[in-house]
């Protein structure tokens, strides 16, 4: 069933090509053009050096996490109750920390990169208005909602061109 219906949407899709590309119409991945681009590769450096101390902390406790899995297996048959407490307390601790850090990295990775979205959104907006003035395009789709759509139609790598031009 599900084959027949992606058949089906492939073959409405394929037929409709020739009437979307006399509309002009074409698709646009904004935030893959935008994190594709130069100037985001130097971003995604400086980000990856900012959070590289809690990423290398992060690593760390990952390793004494297992390593205090691994002692609690082999050895905890062979512990007195206090020891065998003592070193499950300090697994939860260090599982608790290392959830904390890495929620911690996760969101602040997540709000540095939305910062760098919307500090470039005038510059897309630009360039998009460029691409549409020297493409005559009269329709542009969020790719990710496409079914399908042929290279011809999408926009992305042109834009990701304009980006890398532009300073």
């Amino acid at each position: 069933m599900k084959s027949w219906a992606s058949a089906c949407l492939l073959g409405i899709g394929l037929a409709c090509a020739p009437i979307a590309q006399a509309l002009d119409v074409v698709v646009l991945d904004v935030p893959q053009a935008l994190f594709s681009s130069d100037k985001a590769k130097a971003f995604m450096k400086s980000m990856d050096q900012e959070f590289s101390e809690s990423e290398n902390r992060l690593e760390k406790l990952a390793r004494e996490i297992q390593s205090s899995q691994q002692k609690l297996q082999k050895d905890g048959s062979v512990m007195s109750e206090n020891e065998r407490r003592k070193l499950e307390q300090q697994l939860q601790d260090k599982v608790a920390e290392y959830r904390f850090l890495q929620q911690k990295v996760q969101s602040g990775r997540a709000e540095r990169q939305q910062e760098f979205l919307e500090g470039n959104r005038p510059l897309l907006d630009k360039l998009i208005r460029q691409i549409i003035e020297e493409k005559g395009i009269k329709v542009i789709l969020n790719k990710q909602a496409t079914v399908f759509s042929g290279p011809e139609a999408d926009m992305t790598k042109l834009l990701v061109d304009k980006l890398n031009k532009s300073k």
